[in-house]
């Protein structure tokens, strides 16, 4: 969870980076929509950035059926897919990409 403002402050979630692995069977995206309404409800315009790995993200599997669905109800929902899964780099360079737009 990433807010816009230090402790004590009023605040406002801007982003949240959360990651979910599924194989063919699972049950990864129910608590992903959980998760996302959640934080919907705190701010409607929160960027919500999913790193997904696992057999479930390949092309036509459940997972990246669910991000393409997703994508097309909020652009405020952004999906990384990768089967194999992503290095600790690779995870900090996206989330510093986003929370670079912050300070403009």
């Amino acid at each position: 969870f990433w807010f816009d403002n230090p402790r004590g402050q009023s605040r406002k979630l801007c982003y949240v980076f959360e990651s979910k692995h599924q194989n063919e069977d699972g049950n990864a995206i129910e608590r992903w929509g959980t998760n996302y309404l959640l934080c919907k409800s705190l701010n409607p315009q929160v960027k919500y950035i999913t790193f997904m790995s696992g057999k479930g993200c390949a092309e036509g599997k459940i997972l990246y059926k669910y991000a393409e669905s997703m994508k097309k109800i909020s652009e405020n929902c952004i999906f990384y897919l990768n089967e194999n899964g992503f290095d600790e780099e690779q995870i900090e360079s996206i989330m510093m990409k986003y929370l670079a737009e912050e300070k403009l």
